[in-house]
């Protein structure tokens, strides 16, 4: 019981991402996910409440990309960019009609995920770039106000109204960001060690597993 809910989140997760959340209805689902609608109504009682379910499954992954990435023998530096850079990954299945539609239809979860954004933002970078600089990765300045340099970055450019007025996908922009962010940070030594990483083909599947991946 509890293993069939979670793929049918899972799947319907996906389907949202990639279509948005409008145009998409229960009937849509059952029909993707090759099960009866009576089946899909006794996980959940309408589609706001399959959809919340979603958002909440979508904040799961960010701990467990973070488990899998603290058994890897790299500098902390570099786990900070192969997290992000596997977020950028994980938001080219996530369509702007879906940032639109989460935005402007469904405010309270909208504002639920961009709580935990923040909140998450704030103490991971605080702590990862302390410890770069301690590596001697990373150029010394003030955490806080790097921090929040960074977070105000990433809410700013990763929101649906920057997005669809520039006609950018959320994941070039996120990438975008980062390689800024991290172009700037990074001492010689930082940047030495990026680029051997890099002459090696670390692919970042090699790290971090893609919970999609299964379902795509």
């Amino acid at each position: 019981m509890v293993q069939r809910k979670k793929i049918i989140i899972q799947k319907s997760l996906l389907i949202f991402l990639n279509n948005g959340i409008k145009p998409v209805s229960m009937d849509n689902i059952a029909k993707e996910l090759s099960i009866s609608k009576k089946t899909l109504y006794q996980y959940f009682s309408s589609k706001d409440d399959l959809l919340k379910n979603c958002t909440d499954y979508l904040k799961t992954i960010i701990p467990s990309t973070l488990k899998q990435l603290s058994q890897n023998h790299i500098s902390n530096s570099y786990k900070l960019y192969l997290f992000f850079n596997f977020v950028a990954e994980i938001m080219k299945h996530i369509s702007n009609n879906f940032l639109y539609d989460l935005s402007k239809f469904y405010p309270e979860i909208w504002e639920d995920i961009n709580k935990f954004r923040t909140d998450f933002l704030n103490s991971f970078f605080l702590k990862e770039y302390k410890k770069g600089v301690k590596e001697g990765h990373f150029k010394k300045y003030e955490p806080i106000i790097i921090t929040q340099i960074f977070v105000s970055s990433v809410k700013n450019i990763i929101n649906p109204e920057f997005i669809l007025n520039n006609n950018i996908s959320a994941d070039k922009a996120l990438k975008e960001t980062i390689n800024f962010i991290f172009n700037s940070l990074l001492t010689e030594k930082g940047a030495a060690e990026f680029n051997e990483y890099k002459s090696m083909k670390n692919n970042i599947n090699n790290y971090i597993k893609n919970p999609f991946k299964e379902f795509l």
